[in-house]
């Protein structure tokens, strides 16, 4: 994982973005920012299947404990100072522990994520 930082804010902010193409290792602008409330998910999905990736999304509730296996880097999307937000998280010792925020503030999430993404390479 290379760390990303977003580059668009407020409702128009590109923070899933930016954690996909931290964990994809790619350059923010060539990931695209689905911001339809009906249908992000499904835009992200078939793009990303486009990429070779698959991905496993996980929605509320989503409180721990956690049992993932160690070393798993994942986006966990929850309310933050400035609203709903995406960071990445990664699974130590069984449970999920941030390791990146987008936003140049750091304050990650309040609470356990709403949702959970998690990106699988398909070779």
């Amino acid at each position: 994982m290379i760390p990303v930082m977003q580059t668009k804010f407020g409702n128009d902010g590109n923070c899933l973005a930016a954690c996909i193409a931290s964990l994809l290792e790619m350059d923010i602008d060539d990931v695209p920012v689905y911001l339809d409330d009906d249908t992000w998910y499904e835009q992200y999905e078939k793009w990303l299947t486009s990429k070779g990736v698959t991905v496993l999304y996980i929605s509320e509730p989503v409180n721990g404990p956690w049992r993932i296996s160690n070393g798993f880097n994942m986006i966990l999307c929850g309310e933050s100072p400035r609203g709903h937000h995406a960071v990445i998280g990664r699974s130590r010792s069984g449970s999920i522990r941030f390791v990146h925020d987008p936003h140049p503030s750091g304050d990650y999430i309040i609470g356990d994520p709403t949702s959970i993404i998690i990106l699988i390479k398909v070779k």
